[in-house]
């Protein structure tokens, strides 16, 4: 299981440049057994990112922090905010292209290294599809603007959009919206999945102390006593949790 991260300011970390002109990462959290990884990647406006059809034997996902919109076909652009959904061997990148500099939340939940397995000769159709021909229990998705899907609303003004959920296991994935001035449960308790964290804006004081705001990342293994007890100015954060 990943180590147990209760805030980390991700612009404090420096960014590391990639074999890629214009290109730049961090590295927040990983699994040594399982290989499950979460980093940070920066685009820079005019990097140059091949876009050619390939797929990864694990699952992926992204959040676009900040910055402009990316895409994986040149149809459906993700501007801040937006999210994707890869499941594994999900063929993808057929024209893959940033609109400015472009800053992304990207994880990938276990299986073995991230490899590109490039797609030979002519894909088979220029938009997603699965590489053994058969439906993926937890489908490719890509979001440009959750505000525009349903949202579960609580008595206090707390909102959870569903973002992606494998049906079997329950993992999956949520924006949690917190409304300014909201308060909690002032005690924590043990978390029964793991829950990983980034505040795409605002703040939110956790029961241990901890304090996340804009940009902030945390991960909560099974077990660790955590919970949410109020936020000032409201928050939105992404968030993604453990099966179960």
């Amino acid at each position: 299981m990943r180590e147990w991260i209760p805030a980390l300011d991700t612009a404090s970390l420096p960014w590391i440049a990639t074999p890629l002109a214009g290109v730049f990462g961090k590295a927040l959290n990983r699994d040594p057994d399982t290989q499950a990884r979460t980093g940070m990647a920066k685009f820079e406006k005019g990097s140059f990112v091949p876009g050619r059809p390939h797929y990864h034997v694990t699952d992926e996902e992204i959040v676009v922090t900040a910055g402009g919109a990316m895409t994986f076909d040149h149809r459906t652009w993700l501007p801040a905010k937006g999210y994707i959904y890869h499941a594994p061997g999900a063929v993808h990148g057929f024209k893959s292209g940033f609109d400015g500099e472009v800053i992304i939340l990207s994880r990938h939940n276990g299986g073995g290294e991230l490899e590109l397995n490039y797609i030979e000769g002519t894909p088979l159709q220029d938009d997603w599809y699965q590489i053994d021909g058969q439906p993926a229990p937890r489908p490719p998705v890509y979001i440009p603007d959750a505000d525009q899907l349903p949202a579960d609303r609580d008595a206090d003004g707390v909102s959870r959009t569903h973002l992606s959920r494998h049906p079997e296991t329950g993992e999956g994935s949520l924006y949690l919206r917190l409304p300014a001035g909201w308060t909690g449960a002032q005690t924590a308790a043990p978390v029964a999945v793991y829950r990983e964290m980034f505040v795409l804006e605002g703040d939110v004081l956790c029961a241990d102390g901890s304090y996340l705001r804009t940009d902030y990342y945390a991960f909560i293994p099974p077990g660790r006593d955590h919970s949410f007890v109020a936020s000032e100015a409201g928050a939105l954060i992404y968030v993604a949790f453990g099966p179960g």
